[in-house]
């Protein structure tokens, strides 16, 4: 192979360079557009509520949940937005999971007052994220038209535990959605941040600039080699061992609408959103 890309131009250079460190892996790219989940779309969407501090709610949470035709929330994200379903400010959920220490009983009465599918998840070998994932893709595998992605509001901010404990549950989606037979990425929004988690493998991410402040992380989090290169951010990375105790990719920056990422192992990629995001209305 090193004749033939010596006698290749720059560009081709490049390309196999970013390729050879990877060649076990499978090179079908997977193609994402996480900047979508941040306004509703014309089309099935799924919204998750998690638990989490008020205060990093933003204003499109609001018309994102209530645009969504299938709803679910864990039973410590009910407790938040109980009021707001009262005060029909909220379309109340369509699913409450989880191992219920969290409800409040008012908070419980209630929405099994209005018929709200509420179902007792006791699994504690996992998150009730997780189970609420394995229910929402049972749901997911029936309906007649699948959605774009799976959106999730909350579940980083508060106590670091459970905000690792969310990523985990990010990492294990890819496995529980391929038990229904389903596809679909996982994007999550808490306060000016939006989470994803890429696959080992080759990504081309497509972002919405106008949306994103432009500072990004590439982080990795499992416990083994994780070999990165992208195109696309500021300071790329070039078949780069990471780890932590090592390289992590944090306050780097976007400088084009497409990044390119080919991983040996997953990651946690992280945009910043800007501060208000809110979709345009027309007035009669």
């Amino acid at each position: 192979l090193f004749p033939i890309l010596l006698s290749l131009d720059n560009h081709s250079t490049l390309l196999i360079r970013l390729i050879l460190p990877f060649s076990r892996l499978s090179m079908a790219t997977k193609h994402l557009r996480p900047t979508d989940c941040l306004a509703p779309l014309d089309a099935p969407s799924v919204c998750i509520w998690l638990n989490g501090s008020p205060q990093s709610e933003r204003p499109q949470w609001k018309q994102l949940w209530n645009s969504a035709e299938l709803r679910a929330c864990t039973d410590g994200g009910a407790n938040l937005i109980v009021h707001r379903v009262k005060s029909s400010d909220l379309l109340p959920p369509t699913l409450i999971s989880g191992d219920m220490d969290s409800i409040s009983p008012e908070t419980s009465k209630y929405f099994q007052s209005i018929e709200c599918e509420m179902l007792p998840t006791p699994d504690q070998d996992k998150t009730d994220l997780t189970k609420c994932l394995e229910l929402v893709a049972e749901r997911v595998a029936v309906l007649p038209s699948p959605p774009a992605h799976i959106l999730i509001l909350g579940g980083v901010s508060g106590r670091f535990d459970h905000s690792l404990a969310t990523i985990n549950s990010l990492l294990n989606s890819k496995e529980i959605f391929e038990k229904s037979l389903i596809s679909l990425p996982l994007y999550l929004i808490d306060g000016e941040n939006l989470t994803f988690v890429v696959g080992e493998g080759a990504h081309s991410i497509s972002l919405s600039l106008p949306l994103l402040t432009g500072i990004c992380g590439v982080v990795p989090f499992c416990q083994r080699e994780t070999r990165v290169s992208t195109t696309g951010l500021r300071w790329n990375l070039e078949d780069t061992p990471m780890e932590f105790g090592g390289i992590v990719s944090t306050s780097n920056e976007i400088v084009n609408g497409r990044v390119e990422i080919i991983t040996s192992a997953p990651l946690i990629i992280t945009c910043e959103v800007r501060s208000i995001v809110t979709t345009p209305t027309t007035s009669n």
